[in-house]
């Protein structure tokens, strides 16, 4: 029976990261590079202080607990909420632009809005991840799901911040506009020219993440496999490069405000084997 558990604590170098990215681009630090220079330790250690947090090495080491809670003036953006509906049938709930166009609607019953996707689908790739490591019996089909969460999330926060701007966004040949076309032809457009970085770690798992969901789940090559423990693991353990900074760094590079959930996800301390 695999199970599987999270660290107990961040190493040093990752809950540094942590508190650096939530300085540098997490909600709440909209004017923060307007007012100090980010880019080096100093001025995130100066931005910390201003804050009142003048004792930046033991901040550090109280934020290594796997459920630290992220300091400064940060906020969890509502992205869904649930309602009911009154009884007796033909009342509705919508949602409207403020030019008053309607974006969503719902007739006679109650139900769900949600009103960032790309939020939504992220946690509930979380959700899975969780299930995986409960320490219970951990079931490879949440593993796969987890996975496919997760890249539903990076296409969705593509397509929203792409949303404004599609009628100048190129579609190449295909009816269908790939993921990977949209990394490569729209990030640049949406990112005063930035290309994403596939050097990086994170792409290689990302890519790592996309082969496992298309070979288990979404196109499955084979009706038998094998999965043993140490590779159930390992593979879990590509998560946080492959989804949760993956998609962190998009946020980066089109300027966009990370929530504080992504952030501390993406710094979430390693995934082992609970040994009997």
């Amino acid at each position: 029976m695999t199970r599987l558990r999270i660290k107990d604590r961040r190493t040093p170098s990752q809950a540094k990261a942590m508190l650096a990215t939530q300085v540098r681009y997490g909600q709440g630090q909209a004017h923060a590079w307007e007012k100090y220079d980010l880019s080096n330790e100093e001025g995130v250690k100066k931005l910390l202080a201003d804050a009142g947090y003048t004792n930046y090495r033991r901040l550090v080491e109280e934020l290594r607990p796997k459920d630290a809670v992220l300091p400064l003036g940060t906020h969890v953006g509502w992205h869904g909420w649930e309602f009911k509906m009154p009884t007796g049938g033909g009342s509705y709930s919508a949602i409207r632009h403020a030019d008053g166009e309607e974006l969503a609607r719902i007739e006679g019953e109650s139900g769900r809005f949600v009103v960032s996707q790309y939020q939504e689908r992220f946690d509930d790739s979380v959700r899975n991840l969780q299930r995986c490591t409960s320490g219970e019996e951990a079931h490879y089909g949440d593993l796969l799901s987890c996975f496919a969460d997760g890249l539903a999330s990076i296409e969705a926060f593509v397509n929203e911040i792409a949303q404004p701007h599609l009628d100048r966004l190129p579609r190449g040949q295909d009816e269908m506009v790939s993921l990977d076309y949209k990394l490569d032809e729209w990030i640049p457009l949406l990112s005063g020219g930035q290309r994403v970085d596939k050097s990086q770690l994170w792409w290689r798992h990302f890519q790592e993440v996309r082969s496992i969901r298309n070979w288990r789940q979404a196109h499955p090559r084979a009706s038998v496999y094998g999965i043993g423990d140490s590779t159930f693991c390992n593979q879990l353990n590509l998560w946080r490069n492959g989804v949760a900074i993956m998609l962190l760094y998009l946020h980066a590079l089109t300027g966009r405000l990370a929530p504080p959930e992504l952030v501390k996800w993406a710094y979430v301390p390693d995934i082992e084997p609970i040994r009997d």
